[in-house]
C-alpha cells in the first residue's frame, strides 16, 4: 500500500496545496485503497493489484477531469516540494535481455502445452483409422491407428525434453537481473494487464472442456469422440498458457 500512497502523493505534489486539492487527494487515495482491497479479495496477487490500481488512476489531468476539476489547475504554480517526498516513478522500458526472458518463458510453456495437447489427442488416431477407412482392412487400420497414437505421444515427449533444455539456459536469470524502479513499475503494469487476459483464457478453456462431452451426442460415436478429445486439448492448452506471462513478471519482481 505504501507504493499507492507514494504515487498519489507524488502526483498531487505538482498542484497548489489548497484545501480543495488536499480533499481531492484524500478522496483519490481512499478510492485507490478500496480498489486495491477489492482486487486482493478477488484473489489477485499484491504486486498485480498495485499495478492494476496505478494503471486505473491514469494521469493527473485524467484524475482532475473525473472529479470535475479544470485541468489547468495542474499547470498552476505548486507549493515548494519537500525534499523528503518520494519521486514520481515513471514506467521504464525493459532491457532486451529481460524481454527475451519473458518471451522465452511464454514459448517454453507453449511448447509444453502443445505436448500436453498431443497426449490428449493421441486417442483420435485409432478412432479415425479404425472407423473412417474400412477399405484398408482391420489389421491395417489398427496398425495405422497405433502408429498415430504412439507417434503423438513420442512427439509430445520430445517437446517436453526440448522445453526443459530451453529452460536450463535461463536458469537463475530472475535472481541475478538488475531492475530499476521504472522497470519494476513496468512489470507491475504488465502483470495487471495479463491478469485480465488470464481470466478470459481460463473461462474459454474451462468452457471447452465442459462442453466437450456433448460432441459424441451431436455426432456419430467415432467422430464425436474425436471432437471431444480435440476440444479438451484446446481447452487445456489455453488454461496452461493463461497465466504464464503474468507469472514471469511476478517472478522477476519477487526474485530480482
Amino acid at each position: 500500500m505504501d507504493i499507492i500512497e507514494q504515487y498519489v502523493n507524488a502526483l498531487f505534489a505538482k498542484l497548489p496545496a489548497s484545501l480543495e486539492i488536499l480533499h481531492l487527494r484524500d478522496d483519490v487515495l481512499e478510492e485507490a485503497r478500496a480498489s486495491y482491497a477489492r482486487l486482493c479479495e478477488d484473489g489477485l496477487d499484491r504486486d498485480a493489484a498495485v499495478g492494476r490500481v496505478l494503471s486505473r488512476l491514469g494521469s493527473l489531468n485524467e484524475i482532475l477531469a473525473r472529479h470535475g476539476m479544470d485541468a489547468s489547475v495542474a499547470n498552476a504554480p505548486s507549493a515548494p516540494s519537500d525534499p523528503s517526498d518520494p519521486p514520481v516513478i515513471e514506467n521504464e522500458a525493459l532491457s532486451d535481455e529481460t524481454e527475451d526472458y519473458l518471451d522465452a518463458q511464454y514459448n517454453i510453456t507453449r511448447i509444453i502445452a502443445m505436448g500436453v495437447g498431443l497426449c490428449i489427442c493421441s486417442p483420435i488416431f485409432p478412432l479415425f483409422f479404425d472407423n473412417s477407412f474400412p477399405i484398408l482392412g482391420h489389421w491395417i487400420g489398427d496398425g495405422l491407428g497405433a502408429v498415430g497414437f504412439f507417434g503423438a505421444i513420442a512427439l509430445a515427449v520430445m517437446l517436453f525434453i526440448y522445453a526443459g533444455s530451453m529452460q536450463k539456459s535461463w536458469h537463475g536469470y530472475a535472481h541475478c537481473v538488475t531492475l530499476t524502479a521504472g522497470m519494476r513499475q513496468e512489470l507491475r503494469r504488465r502483470a495487471a494487464d495479463y491478469a485480465a487476459q488470464r481470466t478470459v483464457n481460463i473461462a474459454v478453456g474451462v468452457g471447452l472442456c465442459i462442453f466437450s462431452p456433448a460432441m459424441p451426442v451431436f455426432f456419430n460415436s467415432s467422430f464425436g469422440a474425436a471432437l471431444m478429445f480435440a476440444f479438451v486439448a484446446v481447452g487445456v492448452y489455453m488454461i496452461i498458457l493463461s497465466g504464464v506471462r503474468g507469472k514471469a513478471c511476478r517472478t522477476l519482481l519477487k526474485n530480482s
